[in-house]
Protein backbone atom coordinates (compact mmCIF):
# COMPACT_ATOMS: atom_id res chain seq x y z
CA UNK A 1 0.00 0.00 0.00
CA UNK A 2 1.48 3.15 -1.09
CA UNK A 3 2.25 6.06 1.84
CA UNK A 4 0.42 8.82 -0.12
CA UNK A 5 -2.60 8.27 -2.12
CA UNK A 6 -1.43 9.88 -4.83
CA UNK A 7 1.61 7.99 -5.23
CA UNK A 8 1.20 5.37 -8.10
CA UNK A 9 0.68 2.07 -7.46
CA UNK A 10 3.24 -0.37 -6.50
CA UNK A 11 3.93 -3.00 -9.31
CA UNK A 12 1.70 -5.80 -9.18
CA UNK A 13 -0.83 -4.01 -7.36
CA UNK A 14 -4.27 -3.31 -9.11
CA UNK A 15 -5.25 0.18 -9.71
CA UNK A 16 -6.22 2.40 -12.65
CA UNK A 17 -3.96 5.35 -12.13
CA UNK A 18 -3.13 8.53 -10.26
CA UNK A 19 -6.17 9.78 -8.57
CA UNK A 20 -6.29 13.52 -8.19
CA UNK A 21 -5.66 15.39 -4.99
CA UNK A 22 -8.46 17.62 -3.70
CA UNK A 23 -6.07 20.83 -4.17
CA UNK A 24 -6.06 20.10 -7.85
CA UNK A 25 -9.59 20.36 -7.74
CA UNK A 26 -9.52 23.44 -6.07
CA UNK A 27 -6.64 24.94 -8.07
CA UNK A 28 -8.80 24.17 -11.41
CA UNK A 29 -12.05 25.89 -10.23
CA UNK A 30 -9.94 28.77 -9.12
CA UNK A 31 -8.60 28.82 -12.32
CA UNK A 32 -12.41 28.39 -13.90
CA UNK A 33 -13.71 31.57 -11.80
CA UNK A 34 -10.30 32.83 -12.71
CA UNK A 35 -11.36 32.51 -16.52
CA UNK A 36 -14.82 34.25 -15.97
CA UNK A 37 -13.76 36.60 -14.61
CA UNK A 38 -11.27 37.94 -17.48
CA UNK A 39 -14.04 37.34 -19.45
CA UNK A 40 -17.08 38.26 -17.78
CA UNK A 41 -17.41 41.72 -20.00
CA UNK A 42 -17.07 39.69 -23.37
CA UNK A 43 -19.81 37.68 -22.36
CA UNK A 44 -22.23 40.30 -20.89
CA UNK A 45 -21.27 42.41 -23.73
CA UNK A 46 -22.33 39.56 -26.15
CA UNK A 47 -25.41 38.25 -24.51
CA UNK A 48 -26.82 41.90 -24.11
CA UNK A 49 -26.41 42.60 -27.93
CA UNK A 50 -27.76 39.26 -28.75
CA UNK A 51 -30.99 40.15 -26.62
CA UNK A 52 -31.42 43.38 -28.24
CA UNK A 53 -30.84 41.87 -32.06
CA UNK A 54 -34.05 39.32 -30.56
CA UNK A 55 -36.08 42.08 -28.84
CA UNK A 56 -36.02 43.91 -32.76
CA UNK A 57 -36.66 41.43 -34.33
CA UNK A 58 -39.54 40.29 -31.94
CA UNK A 59 -41.10 43.75 -31.93
CA UNK A 60 -40.54 43.96 -35.52
CA UNK A 61 -42.74 40.84 -36.40
CA UNK A 62 -46.70 41.34 -36.43
CA UNK A 63 -48.45 39.79 -33.45
CA UNK A 64 -50.65 36.44 -34.58
CA UNK A 65 -53.55 36.02 -32.72
CA UNK A 66 -55.39 32.60 -32.92
CA UNK A 67 -59.65 32.16 -33.09
CA UNK A 68 -61.18 29.55 -32.37
CA UNK A 69 -64.49 27.74 -33.39
CA UNK A 70 -66.12 24.44 -31.94
CA UNK A 71 -69.06 22.10 -34.07
CA UNK A 72 -70.48 19.29 -32.35
CA UNK A 73 -70.09 16.17 -34.30
CA UNK A 74 -72.59 16.49 -37.62
CA UNK A 75 -75.92 15.35 -37.23
CA UNK A 76 -77.10 12.79 -39.58
CA UNK A 77 -80.98 11.96 -40.74
CA UNK A 78 -81.32 7.91 -41.61
CA UNK A 79 -81.56 9.05 -45.66
CA UNK A 80 -78.09 10.89 -45.51
CA UNK A 81 -76.83 7.77 -43.02
CA UNK A 82 -77.55 5.73 -45.66
CA UNK A 83 -76.47 8.08 -48.54
CA UNK A 84 -72.49 8.07 -46.69
CA UNK A 85 -72.94 3.92 -46.04
CA UNK A 86 -73.46 3.41 -49.99
CA UNK A 87 -70.35 5.74 -50.11
CA UNK A 88 -67.90 3.37 -47.65
CA UNK A 89 -68.46 5.82 -44.69
CA UNK A 90 -69.34 4.33 -41.53
CA UNK A 91 -70.39 6.34 -38.34
CA UNK A 92 -68.22 4.71 -36.07
CA UNK A 93 -64.48 5.77 -35.64
CA UNK A 94 -62.86 2.21 -35.04
CA UNK A 95 -64.02 1.11 -38.04
CA UNK A 96 -61.37 0.21 -40.70
CA UNK A 97 -63.51 2.83 -43.58
CA UNK A 98 -63.86 6.43 -43.44
CA UNK A 99 -66.24 7.96 -40.10
CA UNK A 100 -68.60 10.61 -41.38
CA UNK A 101 -66.92 13.33 -39.15
CA UNK A 102 -63.52 12.28 -41.10
CA UNK A 103 -65.60 13.02 -44.21
CA UNK A 104 -66.36 16.57 -42.84
CA UNK A 105 -63.15 17.22 -41.57
CA UNK A 106 -61.96 16.37 -45.98
CA UNK A 107 -64.84 18.83 -46.52
CA UNK A 108 -63.33 21.93 -44.47
CA UNK A 109 -59.68 20.81 -45.85
CA UNK A 110 -61.28 20.39 -49.55
CA UNK A 111 -60.43 23.16 -52.25
CA UNK A 112 -63.86 24.46 -52.33
CA UNK A 113 -64.49 25.54 -48.98
CA UNK A 114 -60.44 27.22 -49.73
CA UNK A 115 -61.91 28.87 -52.55
CA UNK A 116 -65.19 29.97 -51.00
CA UNK A 117 -63.09 32.09 -48.07
CA UNK A 118 -60.72 33.08 -50.44
CA UNK A 119 -63.76 35.18 -52.21
CA UNK A 120 -65.43 36.17 -49.51
CA UNK A 121 -62.67 37.47 -47.44
CA UNK A 122 -60.84 38.83 -50.81
CA UNK A 123 -57.62 37.28 -49.51
CA UNK A 124 -55.96 36.99 -53.00
CA UNK A 125 -55.72 40.95 -52.19
CA UNK A 126 -54.53 40.78 -48.88
CA UNK A 127 -52.32 38.53 -49.39
CA UNK A 128 -51.09 40.43 -52.67
CA UNK A 129 -51.45 36.93 -54.59
CA UNK A 130 -52.04 36.51 -58.80
CA UNK A 131 -52.69 33.05 -58.42
CA UNK A 132 -55.26 30.81 -56.63
CA UNK A 133 -53.09 28.23 -55.49
CA UNK A 134 -50.61 30.61 -54.06
CA UNK A 135 -53.48 32.00 -51.96
CA UNK A 136 -54.89 28.63 -50.73
CA UNK A 137 -51.61 27.73 -49.33
CA UNK A 138 -51.02 31.00 -47.53
CA UNK A 139 -54.88 30.18 -46.40
CA UNK A 140 -53.49 27.04 -45.04
CA UNK A 141 -50.88 28.08 -43.49
CA UNK A 142 -52.99 30.33 -41.24
CA UNK A 143 -56.07 27.67 -40.55
CA UNK A 144 -55.95 24.39 -38.58
CA UNK A 145 -58.69 21.79 -38.28
CA UNK A 146 -58.90 19.21 -36.05
CA UNK A 147 -61.35 16.64 -34.17
CA UNK A 148 -61.52 14.89 -30.75
CA UNK A 149 -61.15 11.30 -31.12
CA UNK A 150 -63.40 10.87 -27.89
CA UNK A 151 -66.22 13.38 -28.53
CA UNK A 152 -66.14 13.89 -31.96
CA UNK A 153 -65.82 17.59 -31.79
CA UNK A 154 -64.14 19.71 -34.57
CA UNK A 155 -62.55 22.44 -33.60
CA UNK A 156 -61.60 25.18 -36.58
CA UNK A 157 -58.14 27.82 -35.24
CA UNK A 158 -57.29 30.82 -37.68
CA UNK A 159 -54.53 32.35 -37.17
CA UNK A 160 -54.13 36.14 -38.62
CA UNK A 161 -52.26 39.14 -37.06
CA UNK A 162 -55.86 41.10 -36.73
CA UNK A 163 -58.05 39.92 -33.85
CA UNK A 164 -61.29 40.76 -35.74
CA UNK A 165 -60.11 39.08 -39.13
CA UNK A 166 -59.08 35.65 -37.06
CA UNK A 167 -62.15 34.94 -35.85
CA UNK A 168 -64.52 36.40 -38.85
CA UNK A 169 -62.11 33.47 -40.65
CA UNK A 170 -62.68 30.88 -38.59
CA UNK A 171 -66.74 31.65 -38.27
CA UNK A 172 -66.28 31.52 -42.12
CA UNK A 173 -65.44 28.17 -42.67
CA UNK A 174 -68.37 27.13 -40.50
CA UNK A 175 -70.83 29.05 -42.76
CA UNK A 176 -69.40 27.86 -45.61
CA UNK A 177 -69.30 24.22 -44.68
CA UNK A 178 -73.38 24.83 -44.08
CA UNK A 179 -73.76 26.09 -47.35
CA UNK A 180 -71.12 23.45 -49.17
CA UNK A 181 -73.54 20.59 -47.32
CA UNK A 182 -76.36 22.13 -48.87
CA UNK A 183 -75.22 22.00 -52.32
CA UNK A 184 -73.85 18.65 -52.34
CA UNK A 185 -76.79 16.98 -52.73
CA UNK A 186 -76.51 14.32 -49.88
CA UNK A 187 -80.22 13.59 -49.27
CA UNK A 188 -83.41 12.85 -51.19
CA UNK A 189 -84.60 15.85 -51.39
CA UNK A 190 -81.94 17.31 -52.34
CA UNK A 191 -81.50 16.06 -55.00
CA UNK A 192 -85.02 16.07 -56.08
CA UNK A 193 -84.82 19.84 -55.01
CA UNK A 194 -81.59 19.75 -57.44
CA UNK A 195 -83.37 18.59 -60.07
CA UNK A 196 -87.04 20.52 -60.06
CA UNK A 197 -84.99 23.53 -59.61
CA UNK A 198 -83.17 23.27 -62.95
CA UNK A 199 -86.98 22.61 -64.49
CA UNK A 200 -88.45 25.61 -62.98
CA UNK A 201 -85.96 27.47 -64.47
CA UNK A 202 -86.16 26.09 -67.96
CA UNK A 203 -90.05 26.25 -67.60
CA UNK A 204 -90.19 30.05 -66.73
CA UNK A 205 -87.94 30.67 -69.88
CA UNK A 206 -90.62 28.75 -71.90
CA UNK A 207 -93.36 30.90 -70.27
CA UNK A 208 -91.93 34.57 -70.67
CA UNK A 209 -91.48 33.26 -74.71
CA UNK A 210 -95.08 31.96 -74.88
CA UNK A 211 -96.15 35.33 -73.04
CA UNK A 212 -94.04 37.48 -75.62
CA UNK A 213 -95.21 35.14 -78.99
CA UNK A 214 -98.68 35.90 -77.48
CA UNK A 215 -98.28 39.42 -77.75
CA UNK A 216 -96.65 39.43 -81.00
CA UNK A 217 -99.79 38.01 -82.58
CA UNK A 218 -102.07 40.03 -80.49
CA UNK A 219 -100.44 43.22 -81.86
CA UNK A 220 -100.29 41.28 -85.54
CA UNK A 221 -104.00 39.94 -85.73
CA UNK A 222 -105.57 41.97 -83.07
CA UNK A 223 -107.67 40.32 -80.07
CA UNK A 224 -109.31 37.43 -81.84
CA UNK A 225 -112.92 36.47 -81.01
CA UNK A 226 -113.25 32.67 -81.68
CA UNK A 227 -115.92 29.89 -81.46
CA UNK A 228 -116.22 28.98 -77.99
CA UNK A 229 -116.41 24.51 -79.06
CA UNK A 230 -113.08 25.63 -80.66
CA UNK A 231 -111.73 26.78 -77.88
CA UNK A 232 -113.34 24.40 -75.30
CA UNK A 233 -111.38 21.84 -77.14
CA UNK A 234 -108.18 23.36 -77.28
CA UNK A 235 -108.52 24.51 -73.52
CA UNK A 236 -109.20 20.47 -72.40
CA UNK A 237 -106.10 19.73 -74.76
CA UNK A 238 -103.99 22.68 -72.91
CA UNK A 239 -105.25 21.25 -69.68
CA UNK A 240 -104.34 17.69 -70.17
CA UNK A 241 -100.58 18.48 -71.70
CA UNK A 242 -99.82 20.44 -68.77
CA UNK A 243 -101.13 17.21 -66.13
CA UNK A 244 -99.26 15.10 -68.26
CA UNK A 245 -96.40 17.03 -68.57
CA UNK A 246 -96.61 17.37 -64.25
CA UNK A 247 -96.53 13.75 -63.93
CA UNK A 248 -93.52 13.28 -65.88
CA UNK A 249 -91.61 15.78 -64.16
CA UNK A 250 -92.61 13.83 -60.80
CA UNK A 251 -91.43 11.06 -62.87
CA UNK A 252 -88.09 11.88 -63.48
CA UNK A 253 -87.80 13.87 -60.05
CA UNK A 254 -88.51 10.27 -58.41
CA UNK A 255 -86.15 8.13 -61.54
CA UNK A 256 -83.11 10.28 -59.38
CA UNK A 257 -83.19 8.23 -56.33
CA UNK A 258 -85.27 5.30 -57.60
CA UNK A 259 -85.60 2.35 -59.84
CA UNK A 260 -88.42 1.63 -62.08
CA UNK A 261 -89.08 -1.52 -59.68
CA UNK A 262 -90.21 1.33 -57.24
CA UNK A 263 -94.00 1.53 -56.04
CA UNK A 264 -93.85 5.32 -56.67
CA UNK A 265 -92.28 4.99 -60.20
CA UNK A 266 -94.40 2.44 -61.41
CA UNK A 267 -97.62 4.45 -60.29
CA UNK A 268 -96.38 7.40 -61.94
CA UNK A 269 -95.60 5.52 -65.18
CA UNK A 270 -99.53 4.43 -64.95
CA UNK A 271 -100.68 7.80 -64.72
CA UNK A 272 -98.91 9.44 -66.92
CA UNK A 273 -100.10 6.58 -69.90
CA UNK A 274 -103.40 7.38 -68.72
CA UNK A 275 -102.96 10.75 -69.44
CA UNK A 276 -101.84 10.18 -72.56
CA UNK A 277 -104.91 7.98 -73.30
CA UNK A 278 -107.20 10.59 -71.90
CA UNK A 279 -105.52 12.96 -74.55
CA UNK A 280 -105.62 10.80 -77.50
CA UNK A 281 -109.47 10.29 -77.30
CA UNK A 282 -110.08 14.01 -76.84
CA UNK A 283 -108.01 14.47 -80.27
CA UNK A 284 -110.03 11.65 -81.83
CA UNK A 285 -113.17 12.83 -80.48
CA UNK A 286 -112.35 16.23 -81.78
CA UNK A 287 -111.79 14.90 -85.53
CA UNK A 288 -114.26 12.30 -85.29
CA UNK A 289 -117.25 14.95 -84.22
CA UNK A 290 -118.79 16.62 -87.30
CA UNK A 291 -119.31 19.94 -85.37
CA UNK A 292 -116.06 19.90 -84.15
CA UNK A 293 -114.05 19.41 -86.73
CA UNK A 294 -115.87 21.85 -88.89
CA UNK A 295 -114.94 24.63 -86.50
CA UNK A 296 -111.42 23.42 -86.68
CA UNK A 297 -111.73 22.95 -90.27
CA UNK A 298 -113.18 26.25 -91.39
CA UNK A 299 -111.43 28.06 -88.71
CA UNK A 300 -109.55 31.16 -90.08
CA UNK A 301 -105.67 30.86 -89.82
CA UNK A 302 -105.22 33.41 -87.86
CA UNK A 303 -108.12 32.89 -85.79
CA UNK A 304 -106.29 29.60 -85.35
CA UNK A 305 -102.80 30.93 -84.54
CA UNK A 306 -104.20 32.60 -81.92
CA UNK A 307 -105.49 29.86 -80.12
CA UNK A 308 -101.86 28.05 -80.14
CA UNK A 309 -100.14 30.93 -78.54
CA UNK A 310 -102.86 30.92 -75.90
CA UNK A 311 -102.90 27.43 -75.49
CA UNK A 312 -99.34 27.35 -75.30
CA UNK A 313 -99.29 29.74 -72.74
CA UNK A 314 -101.65 28.46 -70.28
CA UNK A 315 -100.11 25.21 -70.69
CA UNK A 316 -96.59 26.84 -69.27
CA UNK A 317 -98.20 28.15 -66.90
CA UNK A 318 -99.83 25.34 -65.64
CA UNK A 319 -96.61 23.75 -65.87
CA UNK A 320 -95.21 26.34 -64.31
CA UNK A 321 -97.11 26.57 -61.12
CA UNK A 322 -96.72 22.82 -60.84
CA UNK A 323 -93.16 22.51 -60.79
CA UNK A 324 -92.98 26.19 -58.69
CA UNK A 325 -95.14 23.89 -55.87
CA UNK A 326 -93.02 20.77 -56.32
CA UNK A 327 -90.31 22.69 -55.84
CA UNK A 328 -91.36 24.53 -52.20
CA UNK A 329 -92.23 21.09 -51.07
CA UNK A 330 -88.73 19.53 -52.22
CA UNK A 331 -87.67 22.61 -50.36
CA UNK A 332 -89.52 22.41 -47.43
CA UNK A 333 -88.28 18.26 -47.14
CA UNK A 334 -85.10 18.79 -47.70
CA UNK A 335 -84.97 21.54 -44.75
CA UNK A 336 -86.31 18.76 -42.67
CA UNK A 337 -83.70 16.23 -43.65
CA UNK A 338 -80.81 18.58 -44.11
CA UNK A 339 -77.43 17.85 -42.36
CA UNK A 340 -77.42 19.54 -38.89
CA UNK A 341 -74.01 21.90 -38.11
CA UNK A 342 -74.57 23.11 -34.34
CA UNK A 343 -71.55 25.02 -33.26
CA UNK A 344 -70.90 24.48 -30.07
CA UNK A 345 -68.22 27.67 -29.58
CA UNK A 346 -68.58 30.49 -31.81
CA UNK A 347 -65.17 32.26 -32.32
CA UNK A 348 -64.56 35.80 -30.94
CA UNK A 349 -61.59 38.11 -31.25
CA UNK A 350 -59.15 36.92 -29.14
CA UNK A 351 -57.42 39.04 -26.48
CA UNK A 352 -53.60 37.79 -26.26
CA UNK A 353 -51.37 36.87 -28.76
CA UNK A 354 -50.34 33.60 -29.94
CA UNK A 355 -46.76 32.13 -29.18
CA UNK A 356 -43.93 33.42 -26.26
CA UNK A 357 -44.37 36.87 -24.78
CA UNK A 358 -41.37 39.60 -25.71
CA UNK A 359 -39.54 38.69 -22.57
CA UNK A 360 -39.76 35.01 -22.98
CA UNK A 361 -37.81 35.43 -26.17
CA UNK A 362 -35.27 38.02 -24.89
CA UNK A 363 -34.54 35.71 -21.81
CA UNK A 364 -33.91 32.81 -23.65
CA UNK A 365 -32.06 34.23 -26.52
CA UNK A 366 -29.95 36.70 -23.84
CA UNK A 367 -29.27 32.78 -21.86
CA UNK A 368 -28.12 30.87 -25.27
CA UNK A 369 -25.74 33.92 -26.22
CA UNK A 370 -24.23 33.73 -22.77
CA UNK A 371 -23.94 29.85 -22.53
CA UNK A 372 -22.53 30.19 -26.52
CA UNK A 373 -19.98 33.24 -26.01
CA UNK A 374 -18.77 31.47 -22.80
CA UNK A 375 -17.73 27.99 -24.60
CA UNK A 376 -16.51 29.90 -27.71
CA UNK A 377 -13.96 31.42 -24.94
CA UNK A 378 -12.74 28.62 -23.32
CA UNK A 379 -12.45 26.00 -26.06
CA UNK A 380 -10.75 29.20 -27.40
CA UNK A 381 -8.45 29.51 -24.46
CA UNK A 382 -7.86 25.64 -24.34
CA UNK A 383 -7.03 26.20 -27.69
CA UNK A 384 -4.51 28.63 -27.17
CA UNK A 385 -2.73 27.12 -24.18
CA UNK A 386 -2.43 23.41 -25.78
CA UNK A 387 -0.67 25.23 -28.93
CA UNK A 388 1.81 26.91 -26.18
CA UNK A 389 2.48 23.94 -24.61
CA UNK A 390 3.58 22.26 -27.82
CA UNK A 391 5.21 24.91 -28.35
CA UNK A 392 7.84 24.63 -25.37
CA UNK A 393 8.26 20.69 -26.00
CA UNK A 394 9.21 21.61 -28.75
Amino acid sequence: MPENWNDPPESGQPGKGKRIPVHDHLSQNMDLLKFLRENLGKILVFTVLCSLIAFVIISSIPPKYKAHTSILPVKMNPQAEDFFQDMGVQKARNNEKASIDDVVLGILQSRTIKDKIIKRFDLMTEFETDKQDKTRKALANMIQVNSEATTGIITISAIHHDPEKASKLANGYVSALEDLLQELAITQASRERLFLEKQLGETQEKLIKAENELKECQKEMGILDVEKQAATIVQSMSSLKAALCEKEVELSAAMTYATRKNYLVRSLEAEVHEIKDQLRKIEVEATDNEPYADTLQFLPDAGMEYLRKVRTLEFYETLYNTVLSQYQNARMAEAKETLMVQILDRAVPPDSTEGPGTIIVVFFAGITAAFFSFSFLFLKKMFIGRSEEKHRAS
